[in-house]
């Protein structure tokens, strides 16, 4: 009886324990029934996994396929906060010495930045973006997604009440990042013109997923190089290809979402050598005439291809590897609205040209050496009269009045189309993104315009221009009159496969018989100068084996609105003259010799130019036009 008493007391009470179990199944059953698709959601998303595979930035070569800026694997490096805490003290000094060269950070510097993390648990970035190579002497284990720095440190720690030595490894306290940096091996070489970078986190993909049965959008970001100056920013789609996106539910099972399209490699124009040569010339002139700024391009007539684009502003040559110190060090004056400037006498052989063209040219002058345009006095320089002159001679002695005199001639509605048709009005429509704006120049019809406008405008003193409008202008006459668009880019290496890209558009500014005497004008004037330094014991501006045709400048500048007692000099020149292949553009901001200012452009940059251009023509292999 006792136990059957015992029996039914354990059945009494096993009864609403399986009620209860009975219920709670049925209902767990009812739960996941009801809400299967959000539970299949939540557990599908704790478990899957998104990589992103994020192509290296693109390298820009130069044309014989030297690299001018490249991407190396680097490292994200940060302080993980939940490891270096106030117990684990004692490991910032070994850490501070691990890693100190390695950051190139100073010790002390170091050993704040590690202290400060530690007091504010904090996540701390000590380097944006260290390359790879120096982590050489560092055990580095990729696990999964993120690699982690695996050798080990030793340091003391309190224990029970206890010293005892710790040796664990590094990646308790740093982590790394899988990142790249942007390299430039020639350092200032071509800075303005390469441009520059910046690391940022950027959103590359997003997705929506449902959590607890809300709509969510999850946002995955990568840290990237993106371009913000010069071809840097110009090519920056091209150079930096597309982020990849695969996800993962286990090792074995991977899908690709969007597939990852590889950074484009891009072959410049620019010649290695030809560039190192004109910045080393730009450079000697800059300390021979103390100079607050200059340019120097070299391109060719036919194709419009730059193979030097060297450039200096009154700073530090501009490091690309180096953090901006401001702005103004990326400008590239060889393009910038900021940087324009009156193009002076350089202008000259384009009104003549013009006048050529229309058959409006007038062959023979009698020089009373001033002229009055509406109540402005036009005069020579230093008041000079030539008396009765020919075409030659107005470039021989760059005179004002026979030049304006031609652009009457030619009729205001003439003058402004052809400045229009040498591209004069216009950006050149090369690769740089700093073109934002381009020279100015008062048209008729405009408020502002008189009759004395042009007249300015004849020899180069109320427009402004930057230098590569120059450039491309002058290029015009030694093609055959055609006007050559500038490039900076030659091909795309993509994926392996070249692809080579056509010359820019072409159009015709005057006729070949226009350009071409012009240039016989330019290239007779030329020699007639060397011929009268000779007699008055000066040297000549010669090029043994070759001939050349150009013309100076020397142009008055304005500073916060006020007329500067210092000048703007230039030379824009084509050699070899005969059959012209480099269109070269030398200019110099407010050169000074012996402390004058009073510095024309046939003693500062006509010997710049013929220093600058018998080295082009021999590294660029162009045969010579004369004995």
């Amino acid at each position: 009886m006792k136990t059957q008493h015992h029996q039914l007391r354990y059945s009494l009470i096993s009864l609403p324990l399986v009620a209860i179990m009975v219920w709670s199944a049925y209902h767990g059953v009812g739960v996941y029934i009801k809400d299967s698709d959000t539970l299949l959601s939540n557990a599908e998303y704790e478990q899957t996994r998104v990589r992103l595979d994020i192509p290296f930035r693109g390298n820009i070569l130069s044309s014989d396929g030297s690299i001018l800026a490249a991407t190396v694997p680097a490292y994200r490096v940060q302080v993980n906060p939940y490891g270096l805490v106030s117990s684990e003290a004692n490991v910032i000094e070994p850490l501070m010495t691990t890693l100190s060269p390695i950051l190139d950070t100073p010790p002390q510097k170091l050993r704040e930045q590690l202290s400060s993390a530690m007091e504010k648990r904090q996540a701390t970035i000590l380097g944006i973006a260290v390359p790879e190579t120096r982590f050489k002497d560092l055990k580095i284990t990729t696990t999964g997604l993120n690699p982690q720095i695996t050798s080990v440190i030793s340091y003391t720690r309190k224990i029970n009440g206890e010293m005892k030595v710790i040796t664990t490894t590094m990646s308790n306290f740093i982590s790394l990042s899988s990142v790249s940096k942007r390299e430039y091996p020639n350092g200032t070489l071509a800075g303005p013109v390469l441009g520059t970078t910046i690391y940022s986190d950027t959103v590359v993909y997003s997705e929506p997923f449902t959590r607890n049965g809300k709509l969510e959008v999850n946002k995955y970001t990568a840290f990237i190089t993106e371009g913000k100056s010069g071809l840097e920013l110009a090519l920056d789609d091209e150079l930096r290809g597309t982020v990849g996106v695969r996800k993962a539910r286990s090792p074995l099972e991977r899908s690709t979402v969007s597939s990852t399209l590889p950074a484009i490699n891009v072959v410049s124009t620019l010649d290695l050598t030809v560039q190192q040569m004109a910045e080393r010339m730009l450079d000697q002139a800059y300390q021979k005439y103390k100079l607050t700024g200059g340019v120097i391009i070299i391109m060719d007539v036919k194709t419009g291809d730059i193979y030097a684009m060297a450039t200096r502003i009154n700073r530090p040559a501009y490091d690309p590897n180096q953090p901006l110190d401001a702005w103004e060090d990326a400008v590239n004056p060889a393009v910038s609205a900021i940087h324009v400037s009156q193009p002076g006498s350089t202008i000259k052989p384009i009104v003549i040209a013009s006048a050529i063209e229309h058959g409006r040219a007038i062959e023979t002058y009698d020089d009373p050496g001033f002229i009055n345009v509406r109540g402005t006095y036009i005069e020579n320089y230093r008041k000079t009269s030539f008396g009765k002159v020919d075409l030659m001679k107005l470039f021989l002695h760059s005179i004002n009045t026979y030049t304006v005199r031609n652009a009457q001639n030619l009729g205001a509605e003439l003058f402004y189309q052809q400045y229009k048709l040498f591209g004069l009005t216009e950006k050149t429509g090369i690769e740089l993104k700093g073109e934002e704006s381009w020279g100015n120049i008062i048209m008729k019809g405009d408020k502002t315009w008189t009759e004395s406008t042009m007249a300015s405008d004849a020899f180069g003193q109320s427009m402004t221009v930057t230098p590569l409008q120059m450039t491309r202008a002058f290029a015009a006459l030694g093609n055959e009159g055609k006007l050559v668009q500038p490039r900076l880019v030659r091909e795309f290496i993509i994926d392996g496969t070249r692809k080579v890209l056509p010359p820019g558009p072409q159009h015709n500014a005057v006729s070949p018989a226009a350009a071409q005497r012009t240039l016989g004008l330019m290239r007779d004037a030329l020699i007639e100068k060397n011929r009268l330094d000779r007699q008055a014991g000066l040297s000549p501006n010669v090029i043994p084996g070759y001939t050349f045709a150009g013309k100076t400048g020397t142009a008055q500048w304005f500073k916060n609105g006020l007329l500067q007692d210092t000048h703007i000099v230039s030379f824009a020149g084509l050699i070899p003259a005969n059959e012209p292949r480099l269109a070269i553009f030398v200019k110099l901001n407010e050169p000074r010799v012996n402390a004058s200012t009073e510095v024309l452009a046939g003693a500062t940059a006509l010997p710049v130019w013929r220093d600058v251009a018998d080295q082009a023509v021999r590294l660029l292999d162009i045969k010579p036009d004369s004995k």
